[in-house]
């Protein structure tokens, strides 16, 4: 009789083992009888017993693919929908932090972000509309200030040039009469125009010499140079900056000494910005009388008739901004060094 393939696990009471017959698996159980010489055999194929868990496995995988396309798609959607609005809102409120108020959102959303890019919209021309009136009513008060600084300019020294005439006339001088009516003339047809409170700086420099032309017929002792760069010469400053300045040279500087006098003015152009240095070779002042002239140029408010420098400074100060304005030094000609400073 011949031997089945399973004949040698019945000898044993009790077995259980995954057997392979003619290269299919099955699970196999034997349970021997103590009353008969008989064994118990259960033989099932593997494939049938697990096939609910290869089923539940596979049912596991499907769900959990479907789970993450859901997830993908719902973390898509709000990607778009939410997380891309936010980001151009974001950037909307950093082109207004950085003042850039003409900056508008042009995305279109069929939401309620919508209504939020409208809002800002709106929000952003309100704003730009006011900095607009803001910054109009800013000019306009600059105006009126530099106006009224300019007003300031010394009246006596029509006063003067008329007096000179008086006396060149009865002295029988018409060619100093003359010429000094002419420059008179030039100076105040400048100084009058109030279409526009600034000019380019040449024109400023031909003023000042002009002044200087009519200061010289009084005084005939002094001597003047002027070296202005090319790039520098179209350069827009307010009117009436350079005669103070050089009054003040004169005034208080020339007329107290006895030889020859000397006023120069130097425009420098530095990376960053602009100098306009104006020295001359008068008596100078004292360390402390320097260090007190600094003080009241400085103020907000001019408290001494002197109102010439300090009127360059703070006008100068309303049309460049807070980071020009003037400086007093000591000259190496033995006089006063005042220079104008002002960005690029």
């Amino acid at each position: 009789m011949q031997n089945h393939p399973i004949d040698e696990y019945t000898s044993k009471s009790k077995f259980h083992d995954i057997v392979s017959i003619d290269g299919k698996k099955y699970l196999l159980y034997t349970l021997a009888s103590s009353k008969v010489d008989w064994s118990l055999v259960d033989i099932e194929p593997l494939d049938e017993i697990l096939k609910p868990v290869v089923h539940s496995r596979n049912l596991f995988y499907a769900i959990l693919l479907l789970l993450l396309l859901l997830g993908t798609l719902a973390a898509s959607l709000l990607y778009f929908h939410i997380q891309v609005p936010i980001r151009i809102l974001i950037r909307g409120v950093e082109h207004i932090k950085n003042k850039n108020f003409g900056y508008r959102i042009r995305k279109r959303r069929n939401n309620e972000f919508q209504q939020l890019f409208d809002s800002f919209n709106g929000m952003g021309m309100e704003i730009d509309h006011l900095l607009k009136r803001v910054y109009a009513e800013e000019i306009r008060s600059r105006e009126a200030v530099m106006k009224q600084l300019q007003s300031q300019i010394n009246p006596h020294f029509l006063y003067n040039c008329l007096a000179y005439m008086i006396n060149m006339a009865k002295m029988n001088n018409n060619k100093s009469v003359i010429a000094m009516a002419h420059n008179l003339g030039d100076y105040y047809k400048y100084t009058t125009r109030n279409e526009t409170l600034v000019t380019t700086l040449i024109n400023e420099i031909e003023l000042a010499v002009n002044y200087m032309n009519i200061m010289n017929h009084q005084l005939d002792k002094f001597q003047y140079t002027y070296d202005i760069p090319e790039s520098m010469r179209a350069i827009k400053i307010p009117k009436l900056i350079f005669q103070p300045i050089i009054e003040n040279a004169i005034v208080h500087g020339l007329e107290e000494i006895l030889e020859d006098g000397w006023i120069t003015i130097v425009g420098i152009e530095e990376p960053d910005g602009y100098r306009l240095i104006v020295e001359d070779n008068g008596p100078g002042l004292s360390e402390e009388k320097l260090e007190a002239l600094k003080l009241k140029v400085a103020m907000e408010n001019n408290e001494s008739e002197q109102t010439g420098l300090w009127n360059v400074h703070h006008r100068f100060k309303y049309y460049f901004g807070p980071n020009a304005g003037m400086q007093l030094n000591h000259s190496a000609l033995g006089g006063l060094k005042v220079e104008l400073y002002w960005g690029k």
